[in-house]
Protein backbone atom coordinates (compact mmCIF):
# COMPACT_ATOMS: atom_id res chain seq x y z
CA UNK A 1 0.00 0.00 0.00
CA UNK A 2 1.09 3.58 -0.57
CA UNK A 3 2.50 5.90 2.06
CA UNK A 4 0.19 8.85 2.51
CA UNK A 5 0.84 12.41 3.57
CA UNK A 6 0.65 13.17 7.28
CA UNK A 7 -2.31 14.38 9.34
CA UNK A 8 -4.60 11.39 8.89
CA UNK A 9 -5.13 9.38 12.06
CA UNK A 10 -6.50 5.92 12.84
CA UNK A 11 -10.21 5.79 13.62
CA UNK A 12 -13.01 3.27 14.06
CA UNK A 13 -16.39 3.85 12.43
CA UNK A 14 -19.14 4.99 14.75
CA UNK A 15 -22.93 5.05 14.64
CA UNK A 16 -24.98 8.01 13.36
CA UNK A 17 -27.10 9.72 16.01
CA UNK A 18 -30.83 10.36 15.65
CA UNK A 19 -30.62 14.05 14.79
CA UNK A 20 -28.55 15.93 12.18
CA UNK A 21 -24.98 14.79 11.70
CA UNK A 22 -24.36 13.98 15.33
CA UNK A 23 -21.92 11.14 15.89
CA UNK A 24 -20.37 9.61 18.92
CA UNK A 25 -16.93 11.06 18.37
CA UNK A 26 -14.20 8.54 19.10
CA UNK A 27 -10.66 9.10 20.33
CA UNK A 28 -7.98 8.59 17.71
CA UNK A 29 -4.26 7.92 17.87
CA UNK A 30 -1.46 8.55 15.38
CA UNK A 31 -0.54 5.67 13.09
CA UNK A 32 3.11 6.71 13.04
CA UNK A 33 5.41 9.57 13.85
CA UNK A 34 6.18 12.43 11.47
CA UNK A 35 9.76 11.21 11.19
CA UNK A 36 8.74 7.85 9.75
CA UNK A 37 8.29 8.98 6.16
CA UNK A 38 9.17 11.82 3.84
CA UNK A 39 5.77 13.47 4.19
CA UNK A 40 4.76 12.19 7.59
CA UNK A 41 2.49 9.38 8.66
CA UNK A 42 0.08 7.17 6.79
CA UNK A 43 -3.60 7.73 6.10
CA UNK A 44 -5.17 4.61 7.55
CA UNK A 45 -8.44 3.60 9.06
CA UNK A 46 -9.84 0.50 10.69
CA UNK A 47 -13.21 -1.12 10.26
CA UNK A 48 -15.66 -1.08 7.36
CA UNK A 49 -15.86 2.06 5.26
CA UNK A 50 -19.17 3.85 4.70
CA UNK A 51 -18.78 5.22 1.17
CA UNK A 52 -20.70 8.33 0.17
CA UNK A 53 -22.12 8.88 -3.30
CA UNK A 54 -20.55 11.17 -5.89
CA UNK A 55 -21.34 11.68 -9.56
CA UNK A 56 -18.23 13.67 -10.54
CA UNK A 57 -15.01 12.85 -8.63
CA UNK A 58 -12.97 15.43 -10.55
CA UNK A 59 -15.38 18.25 -9.71
CA UNK A 60 -15.66 17.03 -6.13
CA UNK A 61 -11.87 17.23 -5.72
CA UNK A 62 -11.23 20.49 -7.62
CA UNK A 63 -9.43 23.19 -5.64
CA UNK A 64 -9.59 26.84 -6.75
CA UNK A 65 -6.73 29.26 -6.06
CA UNK A 66 -7.43 32.93 -5.28
CA UNK A 67 -6.33 33.98 -8.78
CA UNK A 68 -8.97 31.70 -10.34
CA UNK A 69 -6.64 28.90 -11.40
CA UNK A 70 -7.65 25.43 -10.32
CA UNK A 71 -6.42 21.87 -10.05
CA UNK A 72 -7.91 18.56 -9.04
CA UNK A 73 -6.82 15.40 -7.30
CA UNK A 74 -7.13 13.94 -10.80
CA UNK A 75 -4.86 16.54 -12.44
CA UNK A 76 -1.43 15.70 -13.78
CA UNK A 77 1.10 16.78 -11.15
CA UNK A 78 3.12 18.55 -13.84
CA UNK A 79 0.14 20.84 -14.48
CA UNK A 80 0.45 22.13 -10.92
CA UNK A 81 4.16 22.71 -11.45
CA UNK A 82 3.36 24.80 -14.53
CA UNK A 83 0.96 27.02 -12.55
CA UNK A 84 2.87 27.40 -9.29
CA UNK A 85 6.44 26.85 -10.39
CA UNK A 86 9.10 25.15 -8.34
CA UNK A 87 8.12 24.25 -4.74
CA UNK A 88 9.63 25.88 -1.68
CA UNK A 89 10.85 22.46 -0.60
CA UNK A 90 10.76 18.95 -1.95
CA UNK A 91 11.44 15.48 -0.63
CA UNK A 92 11.25 12.00 -2.09
CA UNK A 93 10.48 8.57 -0.70
CA UNK A 94 10.95 5.86 -3.28
CA UNK A 95 8.66 6.76 -6.19
CA UNK A 96 6.76 9.30 -4.05
CA UNK A 97 7.50 13.02 -4.18
CA UNK A 98 6.24 15.79 -1.88
CA UNK A 99 6.21 19.33 -3.29
CA UNK A 100 5.66 21.87 -0.51
CA UNK A 101 4.39 25.33 -1.45
CA UNK A 102 3.22 28.25 0.66
CA UNK A 103 -0.15 27.06 1.92
CA UNK A 104 -0.40 23.70 0.23
CA UNK A 105 1.45 20.46 -0.38
CA UNK A 106 1.12 18.01 -3.25
CA UNK A 107 2.24 14.41 -2.97
CA UNK A 108 2.50 12.50 -6.21
CA UNK A 109 3.85 9.18 -7.46
CA UNK A 110 6.15 8.87 -10.44
CA UNK A 111 5.45 5.21 -11.23
CA UNK A 112 5.34 4.38 -14.96
CA UNK A 113 6.41 7.92 -15.82
CA UNK A 114 2.99 9.40 -15.04
CA UNK A 115 2.99 11.80 -12.05
CA UNK A 116 -0.29 10.76 -10.43
CA UNK A 117 -1.33 12.94 -7.49
CA UNK A 118 -1.99 10.98 -4.30
CA UNK A 119 -2.64 13.78 -1.81
CA UNK A 120 -3.27 17.51 -1.74
CA UNK A 121 -3.10 19.30 1.62
CA UNK A 122 -4.45 22.86 1.93
CA UNK A 123 -3.29 24.99 4.86
CA UNK A 124 -4.28 28.61 4.18
CA UNK A 125 -7.18 30.75 2.97
CA UNK A 126 -5.85 31.21 -0.59
CA UNK A 127 -7.63 28.03 -1.69
CA UNK A 128 -11.27 26.96 -1.79
CA UNK A 129 -12.91 23.63 -2.60
CA UNK A 130 -16.64 22.91 -2.66
CA UNK A 131 -17.13 26.31 -1.02
CA UNK A 132 -14.90 25.21 1.88
CA UNK A 133 -11.63 26.86 2.90
CA UNK A 134 -9.42 27.24 5.96
CA UNK A 135 -11.57 29.07 8.52
CA UNK A 136 -14.85 27.47 7.39
CA UNK A 137 -16.96 26.21 10.29
CA UNK A 138 -17.59 22.53 10.89
CA UNK A 139 -21.34 23.13 10.48
CA UNK A 140 -20.75 24.68 7.06
CA UNK A 141 -18.89 21.55 5.94
CA UNK A 142 -21.92 19.45 6.86
CA UNK A 143 -24.18 21.91 5.00
CA UNK A 144 -22.11 21.44 1.83
CA UNK A 145 -21.04 17.78 2.00
CA UNK A 146 -23.61 16.28 4.34
CA UNK A 147 -22.84 14.01 7.27
CA UNK A 148 -19.25 12.72 7.38
CA UNK A 149 -18.53 9.02 7.05
CA UNK A 150 -16.69 9.20 10.36
CA UNK A 151 -15.05 11.55 12.81
CA UNK A 152 -12.71 11.31 15.75
CA UNK A 153 -11.08 13.60 18.28
CA UNK A 154 -7.57 13.84 19.73
CA UNK A 155 -6.35 16.49 22.19
CA UNK A 156 -9.14 18.89 21.32
CA UNK A 157 -8.75 18.51 17.56
CA UNK A 158 -11.56 16.94 15.53
CA UNK A 159 -10.99 15.06 12.29
CA UNK A 160 -13.85 14.66 9.78
CA UNK A 161 -13.66 11.92 7.14
CA UNK A 162 -15.66 11.77 3.91
CA UNK A 163 -15.03 8.47 2.11
CA UNK A 164 -15.94 8.13 -1.54
CA UNK A 165 -15.19 5.33 -4.00
CA UNK A 166 -11.66 6.21 -5.13
CA UNK A 167 -10.95 9.29 -3.01
CA UNK A 168 -11.31 10.68 0.50
CA UNK A 169 -11.72 14.17 1.96
CA UNK A 170 -10.26 14.86 5.42
CA UNK A 171 -10.82 18.00 7.50
CA UNK A 172 -8.93 19.04 10.62
CA UNK A 173 -11.07 21.15 12.97
CA UNK A 174 -9.97 23.30 15.90
CA UNK A 175 -12.25 25.74 17.75
CA UNK A 176 -15.06 24.70 15.38
CA UNK A 177 -13.14 25.87 12.29
CA UNK A 178 -11.08 24.20 9.56
CA UNK A 179 -7.33 24.62 10.04
CA UNK A 180 -6.40 22.40 7.07
CA UNK A 181 -7.91 19.82 4.74
CA UNK A 182 -6.58 16.93 2.69
CA UNK A 183 -7.83 15.35 -0.52
CA UNK A 184 -6.51 11.81 -0.90
CA UNK A 185 -6.72 9.24 -3.68
CA UNK A 186 -7.64 6.34 -1.44
CA UNK A 187 -7.88 4.89 2.04
CA UNK A 188 -5.23 2.42 3.22
CA UNK A 189 -5.81 -0.56 5.43
CA UNK A 190 -3.98 -0.18 8.73
CA UNK A 191 -2.75 -3.79 8.81
CA UNK A 192 -1.11 -3.42 5.38
CA UNK A 193 0.42 -0.11 6.40
CA UNK A 194 1.90 -1.47 9.63
CA UNK A 195 3.27 -4.53 7.81
CA UNK A 196 5.02 -2.30 5.27
CA UNK A 197 6.44 -0.10 7.99
CA UNK A 198 7.87 -3.09 9.82
CA UNK A 199 9.38 -4.44 6.61
CA UNK A 200 11.09 -1.15 5.72
CA UNK A 201 12.65 -0.80 9.12
CA UNK A 202 14.30 -4.21 8.99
Amino acid sequence: MKKKLCMILVTALTSIALFGCGKETTQCDPVCSEEDYCGGCGSSISGDVEYLETTDPEAQTTIIYKDGSSFSLYSDATDILKVFGEPESKCEYGSFVNNVYDGFTVEYETTNGYPQIDNIVIENTDFEANGIKVGTTADAISDVLGCPSDECESDGTTYLYYFYDGFTLYFTIENEKVIDFTYSRSVCDIEDFETEGETEQQ
